[in-house]
């Protein structure tokens, strides 16, 4: 390495022509080459010399290789991640990405090598991040980019399990209060499922393979006892008949977990045969959001039931085999040495049935467990198809690429500098005959994929006529056409309020009343959670008739978003009845009636403006219905069971909590507060829980009027480093709080744990984009807390002010623009 601070050069073995990387300001590396091997092994290069630690991290977490590294607290972790390896055929898989899938993979781990050879060479290039853990990286091969499975969203099976458990314990009303299942009611258990066999520990293994790599207290370990808390987006892409330019505006802003440095990292690819921008894993090639000069892009999760629980019954003298058809057949066994520093090389045997892994074999019970997973076939390992669609000219290549996306399902909004736009969502779909993979099945025979949908056999839509589209991980399956049968995608989808607060918006442009860039920045921001609006707005009927306000937007009964719930109700309670304005009234009478009335007034519950269900950091309305909806959840839970269970209902309503709470779909609740808002009982329990939650607060912070009150004193971000847990973390591995507005049901999405006080703030958009179609210098981006994972760069945490403030930078495409705002310089010389 040679230059300044503004100019470094390196030689790079494997490139044929000079390179040269521009970082602009906000740290983003636009890198010109004359091929596209060139290129990819550049970005490569630049990604490792920005992310190395993050880098190392992801290889050795998805190969199970921690214990090489960190020692024999991590076995368990790696002989998990083993488990759940890409195991096939490795000429299926790359043919699948693409003819030059490989090609491009083999540039893209040369250019991860070579800086690692750098910093060998020069080990003051190596991050103090190594330093602080102790070890040093590892070499890359081509296919561990396809080997490494268990960093996609899936999660599906451990639905299935809570489902089963919930079922056993608690019956069918629990789990009708646990979870919404969409389009239609579960299926029955399927024939020959023994209930009572399941319970969390079950998936321990499942979970270790996915969860992150963590350090300190914990390090190695199994994660939760429930299902892990859902990643989202938000996308939408509105046409030019509604834009205030005339070209479509693309948005997108995934929500994942909260990291530091951030989960994806932004390049700009530019050779003869593309020239594209946007972000991507660091960890992978190519750019999965973002645009090509010709075609914009963008995905949420389309929630593809990709994978299902088996339970096997065991030879009663032979624990190694398992009925299948009739026959006892043994577990396939692959022998395996787990490298470990300063330990000899552990020995493990992982076990496989005939449908994929085996998480756990209880001989005692003589049963076994095995997942299987759609994304341990070919061509699914996650976001490398995109590879295939970053070069799209048009949008019917755009479509006709996605065919092929395997994994994990994705909702791709797209838009063209022709003006077309659209939806197509992607993903590999197993076909079940008669089951639908809601419950763990046995794993006798009886319950097989008998193939998959892909591509054309999934619904999407091009130039919808609303002029706009958008996706938020809810429910989104047209009505088949001609009564056709609706294509199977899961029941299990995401709650729909983020979706419905976008589609408010979006649904009130016209043609006199134009879409804008800043219309598109405000809308990834938006703070207002529509059940908030909703539960708060029902509570009007704990008023006396002659007390309540005037109807209001957002003011009608829970999941009735057009503010005519109240007004029905009304004119319910004018036709007649006896004892109305008594009833509706009757809990005044309780203890708590003062601070029901006092929780009330601060929500402005029967005045002309009441609270608009806003999560605004400095207001107080947010900290209390949070805490309220806390305590509402489990109270009607138990009023609901009751009458099932007895005195089991509170029991039951504690296991039905989410975890975490935060991010639960609130659904469930919002109908139950319905059904108690009409019966005296149910009443009184609204107004208890209403007054328990102001009276807990107010005991905690004082009256409301105290800044104590100010939700973002009780929702933060607080950005930290894996090594953070580290009893003697360095410094930099923790940035400090900020105070957050938002929730788990905001467009802005803010998902936080409620068990940390302050909650802080654990998933969300550190990545968001907005694309002006053909005007490609006017798009902007954000990538917090900076696009280093270094901590010695000035780019490792300078995008976090920008990301608080709700803000976006300019991300350049043209050469005017990048020369405008060039800031460093890296040269790369063939060697």
């Amino acid at each position: 390495m040679t230059g300044t601070a503004e100019r470094e050069q390196h030689t790079l073995e494997g490139i044929d022509g000079e390179v040269e990387v521009v970082y602009d300001r906000w740290g983003v590396p636009h890198i010109r080459a004359s091929s596209a091997e060139d290129v990819f092994t550049a970005q490569g290069f630049i990604a490792a010399r920005d992310r190395l630690f993050q880098l190392d991290l992801f290889r050795r977490r998805g190969l199970g290789l921690l214990s090489e590294a960190l020692g024999p607290a991590y076995a368990e972790q790696d002989r998990a991640a083993r488990l759940f390896r890409y195991r096939g055929d490795m000429r299926a898989e790359w043919n699948s990405y693409g003819p030059d899938a490989k090609r491009i993979a083999t540039c893209f781990v040369a250019g991860i090598n070579a800086w690692i050879a750098a910093t060998e060479e020069n080990p003051e290039l190596l991050g103090p991040d190594f330093q602080a853990a102790g070890f040093t990286p590892g070499r890359w091969r081509p296919e561990d980019l396809c080997l490494i499975r268990s960093h996609g969203l899936y999660g599906n099976v451990e639905k299935e399990l809570t489902r089963a458990i919930t079922l056993h314990r608690w019956g069918a009303g629990a789990e009708d209060l646990r979870a919404v299942r969409e389009p239609g009611p579960p299926a029955p258990v399927p024939e020959g499922l023994d209930l009572s066999v399941f319970h969390q520990a079950v998936l321990d293994d499942y979970r270790l393979a996915c969860a992150p790599v963590t350090f300190g207290a914990g390090a190695g370990r199994p994660v939760g006892g429930r299902e892990r808390e859902p990643d989202g987006s938000n996308n939408w892409v509105v046409g030019p008949e509604l834009t205030a330019t005339g070209r479509p505006h693309l948005a997108n802003d995934p929500h994942r977990a909260m990291s530091l440095p951030s989960l994806r990292y932004i390049s700009h690819l530019r050779c003869p045969e593309f020239d594209v921008i946007g972000a991507g894993e660091p960890a992978l090639p190519g750019v999965s959001i973002g645009h090509n000069g010709n075609v914009a892009f963008g995905l949420t999760i389309f929630p593809i039931d990709q994978e299902d629980l088996y339970v096997y019954e065991l030879h009663p003298d032979a624990p190694g085999l398992y009925r299948y058809r009739g026959q006892w057949r043994p577990f396939d066994e692959v022998h395996e040495d787990i490298p470990v520093r300063g330990e000899d090389a552990r020995a493990v045997t992982l076990r496989f049935s005939c449908h994929g892994p085996v998480v756990r074999i209880e001989p005692e019970n003589r049963v076994a467990f095995a997942v299987r997973a759609a994304w341990l076939e070919p061509g699914m390992a996650p976001y490398l198809g995109s590879i295939r669609y970053m070069r799209a000219r048009d949008t019917r290549e755009f479509r006709d690429a996605m065919m092929a996306w395997g994994a994990p399902g994705e909702n791709q909004v797209y838009a063209d500098v022709s003006g077309d736009f659209g939806w197509i969502p992607g993903g590999l779909v197993p076909i079940r005959e008669g089951w639908d993979g809601s419950l763990p099945v046995p794993g006798d025979g009886r319950y097989e994929w008998s193939g998959f949908r892909q591509g054309d056999e999934l619904p999407s839509r091009h130039n919808p006529q609303e002029g706009w589209f958008a996706s938020a991980n809810q429910y989104n399956l047209p009505e088949p056409a001609g009564g056709a049968a609706q294509v199977h995608i899961t029941q299990d989808w995401m709650s729909p309020f983020r979706y419905r607060r976008a589609a408010e918006v979006l649904g009130s442009v016209t043609a006199e009343r134009r879409w804008t860039m800043a219309d598109t920045v405000r809308l990834q921001n938006d703070d207002l959670s529509v059940p908030a609006r909703e539960a708060v707005g029902a509570l009007g009927a704990l008023l006396p008739l002659e007390g309540r306000g005037a109807d209001v937007p957002g003011a009608g009964a829970p999941g009735d978003s057009t503010g005519s719930g109240m007004a029905e109700a009304r004119a319910a309670e004018a036709a007649g009845g006896p004892g109305e304005r008594a009833v509706a009234a009757s809990w005044e009478r309780l203890p708590e009636a003062a601070d029901a009335r006092a929780a009330l007034a601060l929500f402005g519950v029967g005045e002309e403006h009441p609270w608009d269900g806003r999560m605004r950091a400095d207001a107080p309305q947010p900290i209390l219905y949070e805490r309220w909806f806390s305590l509402l959840r489990p109270a009607l839970q138990e009023w609901r069971l009751s009458s099932a269970l007895g005195t089991a209902a509170r029991e039951a309503a504690a296991q039905l909590a989410p975890a975490p709470l935060a991010l639960g779909d609130p659904r469930p609740v919002l109908r139950l507060l319905r059904e108690a808002l009409a019966v005296d009982d149910g009443r009184a329990i609204v107004a208890g829980t209403l007054a328990a939650a102001y009276r807990q607060l107010h005991a905690e912070l004082g009256p409301p009027e105290e800044p104590a009150w100010h939700w973002g004193r009780h929702h933060v971000m607080r950005f930290a480093h894996p090594l953070a847990g580290l009893p003697d973390a360095p410094g930099w591995a923790v940035l400090d709080e900020r105070p957050r507005p938002g929730s788990g049901d905001t467009v802005g999405l803010s998902g936080y744990d409620p068990g940390t006080r302050p909650g802080r703030q654990h998933i969300g958009a550190s990545f968001r984009i907005a694309i002006d179609v053909g005007s490609w210098d006017d798009s902007r981006a954000v990538n917090a807390p900076g696009q280093s994972g270094d901590p010695r760069s000035e780019h490792y945490a300078d995008l976090v002010d920008v990301w608080d403030a709700d803000d976006v930078f300019p991300l350049c495409y043209s050469e005017e623009a990048i020369e405008q705002h060039r800031e460093h310089t890296v040269r790369l010389l063939p060697g």
